[in-house]
Order: structure tokens, then sequence, then C-alpha cells
């Protein structure tokens, strides 16, 4: 019901991705404000995710495992790391 925000991330307990997460859970009041919903989705296995979940965004969103990153795929959020042999995901910013 209402929007969904989807929100990529490479790896779960990383510092980068450990700020965007209690970013996302700082703002979850405000995007309830708006009926809206935000799913944080990376490639971890959901044992790790669901960790991550309670300690890093507070439980205040829905954390989902992209394991074959097959959902990443779909909106175009997975770049080739071709030092290390392996996927990420593409940081993306809409244009203001």
């Amino acid at each position: 019901k209402g929007p969904v925000v989807v929100y990529f991330y490479p790896a779960a307990f990383t510092k980068g991705c450990t700020l965007e997460a209690h970013a996302f859970a700082e703002a979850t009041d405000e995007f309830k404000k708006y009926d809206t919903t935000v799913l944080g989705v990376s490639a971890d296995k959901i044992d790790v995710l669901n960790k991550f979940s309670v300690s890093e965004c507070g439980s205040k969103f829905a954390v989902a495992a992209d394991a074959d990153t097959s959902i990443m795929k779909a909106y175009d959020s997975v770049r080739a790391n071709p030092t290390q042999n392996t996927a990420g995901t593409r940081r993306a910013t809409p244009p203001r």
C-alpha cells in the first residue's frame, strides 16, 4: 500500500552501508507520514540481514536478501568490480 522506497547496498555492516541504514532508519517516521515503505536490498545472506536489520536499522524497515542479484539487476543496480571479480551495487542519486 502506497509508495515504496527501495534502496540497494553492497554489504551489511560495512561503514558506508551502515551509515546509509542509519539515515534511512532515522527518516522512517518522515516516510510514514506519506504512507511510504522503505525496503533495503543487498546480496547478503538472510541471517546476516536479520542481524543488520535489528542492530543497524533499528528494525525500522524491512530488508531483503537478493543472493542471485536478480532484484538488483531488474533495477539496473549491479555494477561489475573487475579488480575483485565480483559484482556490487551501483550508486545512483536522482537528479534534483
